[in-house]
């Protein structure tokens, strides 16, 4: 630098090395979020609805969830919830619908689609059908 104000080259390229890295981590740091957000909230949605129909109906066995495994198909994603024991298909849909409150308490979109016994969840960056 010379003695009137004027930056250097050298640290403007460095400024706009920091910048891109800054940008591209973002973008990664974005969809890894979304995708723990929404598995956060499915697990959840699960777990509200197998402990209320357990507390609710005192002969049924109690269930609970075991696992949350995600999918990536391109920018689908299939969320699978697993059980402990099995599930009726009208426990299913009970269990669905507290997902999709869940979902909706997250932020996401009330337009969900419930069909067969699949949830769908779509966002920005990716399509969600989420199962059991």
């Amino acid at each position: 630098m010379d003695g009137r104000g004027q930056i250097s080259i050298e640290v403007v390229f460095f400024i706009a090395i920091v910048v891109v890295i800054v940008l591209v981590f973002a973008s990664i740091i974005g969809d890894q979020n979304e995708q723990n957000m929404v598995s956060s909230a499915v697990k959840l949605g699960a777990e509200n609805a197998t402990t209320n129909m357990v507390i609710t109906n005192t002969g049924m066995t109690p269930v609970r969830v075991t696992s949350i495994s995600m999918v990536a198909d391109g920018t689908a994603e299939n969320v699978t919830v697993r059980f402990s024991g099995s599930l009726t298909d009208t426990q299913k849909g009970v269990v669905l619908n507290s997902i999709n409150q869940s979902l909706v308490k997250q932020g996401y979109s009330d337009t969900l689609s419930n069909t067969a016994n699949v949830l769908t969840l779509s966002t920005k960056r990716h399509t969600y059908t989420i199962g059991f």
